[in-house]
């Protein structure tokens, strides 16, 4: 880069010096400084041309440089339009996807106030719905492909009320827990690479190698003194386990 500034700075100190010599030469002719130099006066046209010739030479070269510069910067713009466009897609494409489970997410939520007044409890109620859910019974609606998520609750210490992976009682203080106790109601959205319960079971030792994008839908509930969190994951995986592909000869 230093090169390349450095290499301009000369260019444009020798077209300045080109410059002047071509005004400067004739002006010193015409008030008579080369009077009694004869052969200065006699190569005059010569120099005269020879610097129009380099400055016509320049101004060409710099011209076709400009052009191929503009034809980049339009190849770059070109890609980053794409690429932009690539990015609007696929994120078109995510919240298409969460959309979808809104509905019985908002279902979960009124669900808890409805179950607890029952007087079941918060950590009951959530246990007996994820195990339900992941098993393919949604609110009684059959499902073949339950879809990837976590179910959690806390109260407003940031204290476990119930989650499958972490012990109850556990305090968490990561940044979705601090979050979700601030805001207390509302979403939250993160690209991670962690792996649910229900993922891990299916590939164990998290063999994938798991990229994931989750949204989080929080919601208070001020009777139960408790926020609960559910965890809609969208998994992108580029590895799977090994299979045996079975030939049938005819």
């Amino acid at each position: 880069m230093r090169n390349i500034k450095f290499n301009s700075v000369i260019e444009n100190v020798l077209v300045v010096a080109v410059g002047i010599v071509c005004v400067l030469i004739p002006l010193l002719d015409f008030i008579g400084v080369f009077d009694n130099v004869g052969w200065v006066k006699a190569r005059i046209p010569i120099f005269v041309l020879l610097a129009i010739g380099f400055l016509t030479s320049y101004l060409v070269s710099h011209l076709n440089n400009k052009e191929t510069s503009a034809i980049e910067r339009h190849r770059e713009l070109l890609q980053h339009i794409k690429l932009d466009d690539a990015s609007a897609r696929f994120k078109s494409l995510l919240e298409s996807l969460w959309q979808k489970r809104e509905r019985d997410i908002e279902r979960l939520f009124f669900q808890v106030v409805e179950q607890t007044k029952r007087g079941i409890s918060l950590e009951e109620f959530l246990k007996n719905t994820f195990e339900q859910m992941i098993s393919g019974n949604y609110f009684g609606a059959k499902v073949v492909l339950p879809w990837d998520f976590t179910l959690c609750a806390l109260n407003y210490e940031g204290i476990v009320i119930y989650h499958p992976g972490i012990p109850k009682g556990r305090r968490l203080d990561d940044w979705l827990p601090q979050t979700v106790l601030k805001e207390r109601n509302g979403t939250t959205f993160w690209e991670n690479d962690g792996c649910s319960e229900q993922l891990a079971g299916i590939f164990p030792n998290r063999a994938p190698g798991n990229k994931r994008f989750t949204k989080a839908y929080f919601k208070d509930f001020p009777d139960l003194k408790a926020v609960v969190i559910f965890e809609s994951h969208i998994n992108i995986i580029d590895k799977l386990p090994t299979i045996q592909i079975k030939n049938d000869k005819q």
